[in-house]
């Protein structure tokens, strides 16, 4: 998969393509995964399938959106630290829960560093893109703070991971083929980073990786109480909100084309991802523990 991207990549230099394709990815299995929240909530909060929307689930939802908004208006800059950490920490949870490991004490240093180099290789390999986004937000970067911060947490975290799994390594909680497999994985992943530019490397990575990944823990957990739930299930019980989105994000795409606001897109954009995120994040940390404890 790895190789096919890049060579695409590399083949189909036009901006259709390089845009086209991790747009359709991103609609096709980013949206969906995160789709699936309520059932995800039902799962863990009662050991159940109901694709029912309770008021709780709701509030619950919708508070962190509302204040994580309000963090955005008054604090955009550490907005954008937090949603970057509370990314890599997700990013990291999913790729190593499917992966190999769920160890409960040393689980979040795991998830927290793995996506942070991840991140961190994205903006250390590109600057300038990186620069071009986030510019609107934090208004006195430049390429070569960004370059340095990304080198340093990059570094750190390949660090804090290696030694982390070292650990649990020695301390026989892992399994050498199984850190090897995922140290192969993540080598695979800063190759297509560096080889292609920021958003697609992204969406190849957020798509193909994390979301699949994702889907693919989710009907594992709905079949433990739902015998018959597949990939076609999935897709159906995700339907609903992911219409939702994408006429919300079809509206917000047509008025910043058919009217001028008051706010950049770019900053429109970062809080729109980010406070969805929280959420997502928060409900899904319920169900991967109640995924997890009915395995063991």
């Amino acid at each position: 998969m790895i190789v096919l991207s890049i060579s695409l990549f590399k083949i189909l230099e036009v901006d259709w393509f390089r845009l086209g394709l991790p747009i359709l990815l991103i609609v096709l299995f980013g949206i969906p995964h995160g789709a699936t929240d309520h059932l995800a909530d039902n799962y863990s909060k009662f050991g159940r399938f109901s694709s029912s929307v309770s008021f709780r689930f709701l509030l619950h939802y919708l508070s962190p959106i509302a204040i994580y908004v309000l963090l955005w208006w008054w604090f955009p800059t550490l907005s954008l630290i937090f949603f970057l950490a509370i990314s890599a920490y997700h990013f990291g949870e999913t790729q190593i829960m499917s992966s190999f490991s769920h160890d409960k004490k040393l689980g979040p240093l795991l998830y927290l560093s793995w996506g942070s180099l991840l991140l961190a290789a994205l903006f250390l390999f590109h600057p300038n893109e990186t620069y071009t986004y986030l510019k609107e937000v934090v208004s006195f970067i430049d390429t070569t703070l960004i370059t340095n911060i990304a080198l340093v947490v990059m570094i750190s975290s390949f660090v804090i991971f290696l030694s982390s799994g070292a650990f649990l390594f020695f301390s026989n909680n892992l399994e050498a083929r199984k850190m090897g497999l995922m140290l192969f994985d993540t080598a695979l992943l800063l190759i297509l980073i560096w080889q292609t530019n920021l958003l697609y490397g992204f969406a190849i990575f957020f798509a193909l990786w994390h979301s699949y990944d994702a889907i693919l823990l989710q009907i594992e957990g709905f079949k433990q109480v739902k015998k018959s739930f597949d990939m076609k299930s999935f897709y159906k019980y995700a339907s609903p909100f992911t219409a939702i989105s994408l006429v919300a994000l079809a509206a917000l795409f047509y008025l910043f084309i058919n009217y001028e606001l008051p706010i950049n897109l770019v900053m429109v954009f970062f809080i729109f991802i980010s406070v969805i995120t929280l959420p997502h994040m928060l409900t899904i940390r319920g169900f991967y523990d109640k995924l997890m404890a009915k395995a063991q």
